[in-house]
């Protein structure tokens, strides 16, 4: 019985470890893409290509690797951001000058 039960807390302590690493990526991709966010969609595409052509080129070997990886889903969460932000921007600007457009109309008529 006692054997059942370190095996249970050993694959539990196992499952809290992966769920933290999965965490701590995600909070630095998220870290990324805050830092990305302030780029304009052009600049930050050039850069995705650029840092997926340095993971393309590097050893599946080397330690740099996995920040490089980390690095370039941060860089493509901020283009997301970065495109959500401007689809928004655009909504607003259609509604804000949505009625002025119709007060033109009416003064024309």
């Amino acid at each position: 019985m006692n054997i059942i039960k370190r095996i249970k807390q050993r694959a539990q302590r196992q499952i809290e470890k992966r769920q933290i690493a999965k965490n701590a990526r995600l909070y630095k991709e998220i870290e990324i893409s805050k830092t990305y966010s302030a780029f304009s969609l052009a600049q930050i595409k050039d850069l995705i290509a650029y840092e997926e052509q340095e993971l393309a080129r590097m050893s599946i070997f080397n330690f740099r690797r996995k920040y490089q990886e980390v690095l370039v889903a941060g860089m493509h969460r901020a283009k997301r951001l970065i495109k959500a932000r401007k689809e928004s921007l655009e909504r607003q600007s259609t509604i804000a000058n949505a009625p002025k457009i119709k007060l033109e109309r009416k003064l024309a008529a």
